[in-house]
């Protein structure tokens, strides 16, 4: 860790600061528990954020979660892989591939090509899809800074 840990209970100067920790707790919260979506395309999103973006710690947290949800094995070695999605044994189904290259586009560039997001918009209404891709960009956040301040050591 690149700064010290706080406590469990941090102090704060203000209320101001205090409400500021609830606020974006709160937001965090929701966007991890709070949506319609499937836990294991919600799972499938943040393990393959934290593949690609080298958040180790989270990936820890968030594959054994994915594995309940119903994530096989052989799909999570693919997500944490970080490659290409490939066909044959092991291959994602037609929706799991939309998702985790709609999650690649927005984590690698943050722009989602026109055939990507079509892809991935068949098959989520659009509440859905405004819940993925709020959970793909807050999960993204929550990679990007875990890994750097460096949160439980793991990252390289």
């Amino acid at each position: 860790m690149r700064l010290p840990y706080t406590s469990a209970t941090p102090s704060f100067k203000t209320a101001e600061e205090s409400q500021i920790l609830d606020r974006t707790a709160g937001t965090m919260i929701a966007i991890r528990t709070k949506n319609s979506l499937p836990p294991d395309v919600r799972e499938m999103t943040f393990c393959r954020a934290a593949a690609l973006t080298g958040a180790w710690y989270e990936w820890d947290i968030h594959s054994p979660i994915g594995l309940e949800a119903g994530i096989g094995d052989d799909v999570m070695k693919l997500l944490k892989e970080g490659k290409s999605l490939g066909e044959g044994p092991g291959s994602l189904d037609k929706r799991q591939r939309a998702v985790v290259e709609y999650t690649d586009a927005m984590t690698l560039s943050g722009k989602v090509p026109k055939a990507v997001f079509e892809a991935v918009r068949a098959h989520f209404n659009e509440k859905e899809m405004v819940e993925l891709t709020a959970s793909i960009a807050g999960f993204n956040t929550v990679s990007r800074f875990v890994v750097a301040l460096d949160v439980g050591e793991k990252n390289v």
